[in-house]
């Protein structure tokens, strides 16, 4: 994997490659700890989440802020 370079899109396109085949390949209750502030055309919102969602091994998706702490079912 090359370093994480938001100005070269080969990084990008790798790292959101990785990130995708980790979703796909993930199954049962899913959690993310997330910041606060998520990138609406982040990796989590643009690439992971889309394919944790379509993944049938998936039963749930919870979301735990980094801060406080609190987890939240975001799926289904």
């Amino acid at each position: 994997m090359p370093k994480f370079d938001r100005n070269d899109p080969s990084s990008i396109a790798a790292w959101n490659g990785a990130s995708e085949r980790l979703a796909e390949g993930a199954s049962g209750d899913v959690v993310a700890v997330l910041g606060s502030n998520v990138n609406p055309l982040g990796v989590w919102t643009s690439t992971e989440l889309p394919a944790l969602i379509a993944n049938s091994k998936v039963s749930s998706i919870t979301v735990i802020d980094v801060l406080t702490g609190v987890a939240r079912r975001i799926w289904p």
